[in-house]
């Protein structure tokens, strides 16, 4: 995992994070760093990137490019999952071995979607999100690192639909 400087989307100066060091993680991100990682799969080693808000935004806004204008419900849950894998992958996937590079080179309009393997696609895209999810975890919410709000346990989020998720449970009374 690194820590790099990222403008406007774009990466500059690369410095290895210390596995340690997450305390600051989350301050690194809002002050225009990125935080990337070297993924290997089946066609050589990708560099993808932890999504901010804004390539999550991304990500939504390529998707609805993808949905051609038709409404997310007539296409099917396999067509959607596609929609969603490919517009990831052409935002959070940022480096790769020479054909990768090379294919981008000869193609400024490059896009996941002409990928001829689905099964390297699924690849990637589960080590895309395999990497996210671990960065999301490293950065967890002050409160859950203390244990709940004021130290308090909240409900577990498995109670109905989530409406009660992360209230207080009160004190018991003497």
């Amino acid at each position: 995992m690194e820590i790099i400087d990222d403008v406007d989307g774009n990466e500059k100066g690369r410095e290895a994070m210390p596995e340690a060091e997450t305390d600051g993680l989350f301050y690194a991100l809002l002050n225009g760093k990125a935080i990337t990682e070297t993924v290997s799969t089946s066609r050589g080693d990708f560099t993808v990137r932890f999504p901010k808000q804004r390539d999550v935004l991304a990500i939504n806004t390529k998707a609805a490019f993808l949905h051609a204008g038709l409404p997310v419900g007539c296409y099917d849950q396999a067509a959607e999952y596609e929609i969603q894998k490919v517009a990831t992958l052409d935002v959070l996937v940022t480096g790769g071995p020479k054909w990768y590079e090379g294919c981008k080179a000869k193609n400024k309009d490059f896009s996941w979607r002409d990928a001829p393997d689905v099964r390297f696609t699924d690849e990637l895209f589960t080590k895309a999100l395999t990497f996210r999810q671990e960065v999301q975890e490293r950065l967890g919410q002050p409160e859950e690192k203390a244990g709940g709000k004021n130290g308090q346990q909240g409900v577990q989020a498995p109670v109905g639909d989530g409406l009660f998720e992360g209230a207080a449970i009160p004190p018991k009374r003497g």
